[in-house]
């Protein structure tokens, strides 16, 4: 039984494989239970940079464009929920890459902010109201 207007999708190494049926991948996944939906998870301060295959396609407005199957979102710190999703696994490469750059400059950002914060009491009374 095909399932309308919706297909699933498996990762075999660094290749997208899709189904047809929710009984194909289903199968698919009994056979292979120790498949990883997470391509890859970086630590940067207190920000977890995640990017991961979704097996569905969620590109649910454009018929005809690729499917979208990877995401990559930031928990924790100044970007937490921050997301972007793409297609192909190399693109998923990149764009953890670049979050993870991302990720790395706000912390640099807020390692300067901490610094000007701890070296610029000037003994100054604090305003009175």
């Amino acid at each position: 039984m095909p399932t309308v207007g919706l297909k699933h999708y498996v990762l075999v190494g660094k290749k997208v494989v899709a189904f047809n049926t929710l009984e194909a991948w289903m199968a698919h996944r009994i056979n292979h239970p120790h498949d990883d939906p997470l391509i890859e998870v970086t630590q940067v301060g207190d920000m977890t940079v995640s990017t991961v295959f979704l097996s569905i396609d969620h590109n649910h407005f454009s018929p005809g464009d690729p499917p979208i199957l990877f995401e990559t979102m930031i928990f924790g710190g100044w970007l937490d929920g921050k997301q972007h999703r793409c297609s192909t696994y190399a693109e998923a490469e990149k764009m953890h890459a670049q979050w993870v750059r991302e990720a790395e400059a706000v912390q640099k950002q807020l390692a300067k902010l901490a610094l000007i914060a701890t070296t610029c009491d000037l003994g100054l009374p604090a305003a009175s109201s």
